[in-house]
């Protein structure tokens, strides 16, 4: 079969001979008639190749370098199983349409006219369909992964966020509802964030309730003129209960009185670490060798232990209850 310039065979037009290649058989210049591919192509591979979808749609000539790694991308994790997220996107029948398959450069056409930008990332608008110039726009990459089928979203007073979202709005870590999601069930976490709204008046840092207005950390502290930190770590020691009614005796005309680092309280009674020592008649680093070695919850407990076998006139003295 003669084949000259201008001939088309299966997807190949041909621009021009090229010669003798390694494999025996002559050589032509072509373009792919479905994207524009130009290649050299021996006349055996030529006739071997059927008609219909060429097989190189990412190899077409891109303006933006950035748009071409993308457009590779997303045809890369929609039909090459061995890609990590095809199992999320082919293996879950999401593809790409025909139009951008057959000519990729409708794509960079369709994404300069449509927002995009080197800063912004590809996202589907509905996960359930694939890429089409109808169900896709151009968002951050915090927006994109936001959405994403494997992000947990909670929703809350018909709120839906994920759970970094909603850790942002609560003023938690960033993995705070993701790692409680973890361990519990959805409708334990949506209870659990909307526990913590119902102590909340706005959206921001940790807010606590006395004499029915809401008051920060650093707004008690501005307040009664107290170190912040002392506050926070008080908060972190004694838990929320107690902390409540140190803050409503400040309220009430109390003062404040920063606890030593080395303070333990005991059936209500504050000592220092070494003193409570003393008080089961151990040595005084009796406490903190075990707060050191098995954490200070076991040195309580150890200490409840010996004060409970202690005489009651000791007891006495010691003005406790036990």
């Amino acid at each position: 079969m003669s084949i000259t310039p201008g001939d088309t065979v299966n997807n190949w037009t041909i621009i021009q001979e090229m010669g003798i290649g390694k494999d025996k058989h002559k050589c032509y210049m072509a373009r792919c008639v479905n994207c524009g591919h130009v290649a050299v192509i021996s006349y055996r591979t030529l006739h071997r190749q059927s008609k219909g979808t060429c097989k190189h749609p990412r190899r077409a000539v891109f303006h933006v370098p950035r748009l071409h790694a993308t457009f590779n991308a997303m045809v890369d994790r929609c039909y090459n199983p061995r890609n990590k997220a095809f199992r999320f996107y082919g293996g879950n029948g999401v593809t790409v349409c025909d139009e951008w398959l057959t000519a990729p450069i409708e794509f960079e056409q369709w994404a300069l006219a449509n927002g995009y930008a080197d800063n912004l990332t590809i996202d589907r608008i509905n996960s359930n369909f694939g890429y089409s110039p109808a169900n896709c726009r151009w968002v951050s990459g915090r927006m994109n992964s936001k959405w994403k089928k494997t992000t947990n979203h909670f929703t809350v007073n018909g709120i839906t966020d994920s759970g970094r979202g909603w850790a942002t709005r609560l003023s938690r870590s960033p993995n705070f509802f993701n790692a409680y999601a973890r361990s519990h069930s959805k409708e334990q976490t949506e209870q659990l964030i909307a526990d913590i709204l119902s102590d909340k008046a706005t959206v921001g840092p940790r807010q606590y309730m006395f004499n029915n207005e809401y008051y920060t950390i650093r707004d008690l502290a501005v307040k009664f003129n107290i170190n912040a930190n002392s506050l926070h770590s008080y908060l972190q020691r004694h838990g929320l209960a107690k902390f409540k009614v140190k803050v409503q005796s400040l309220f009430a005309g109390g003062d404040w009185v920063k606890p030593s680092r080395h303070e333990v309280e005991i059936y209500g009674v504050v000592k220092t670490e070494a003193e409570w020592s003393r008080a089961v008649h151990k040595v005084s680093e009796y406490f903190a060798v075990y707060k050191h070695s098995k954490g200070i919850d076991f040195a309580i407990a150890k200490i409840k232990q010996l004060l409970q076998a202690l005489p009651d006139n000791e007891k006495k003295h010691l003005h406790i209850n036990c």
